[in-house]
């Protein structure tokens, strides 16, 4: 967890204390290259949805986070 970053911004060098460790844990996975691993969330209700209101839902969505995020008022 201290490598997920929090907030907006990246540091190149900030979790180098991590990078070993991390690699070794995505190598020592096993799993299908380029397969999905995972139903995306909230599927059902995305594909019940036309092209308009899907687009009008996130882009809702997202504006919602920019505000939060202090981007955008």
């Amino acid at each position: 967890m201290p490598i997920v970053q929090q907030t907006q911004g990246h540091k190149s060098r900030a979790n180098d204390e991590y990078l070993d460790r991390f690699v070794a844990w995505i190598e020592g996975k096993s799993y299908r290259r380029n397969a999905v691993l995972g139903e995306p969330q909230q599927k059902a209700k995305v594909l019940s949805l036309s092209a308009e209101k899907c687009r009008v839902i996130c882009s809702k969505r997202h504006r919602e986070d920019n505000e939060q995020d202090g981007i955008c008022s």
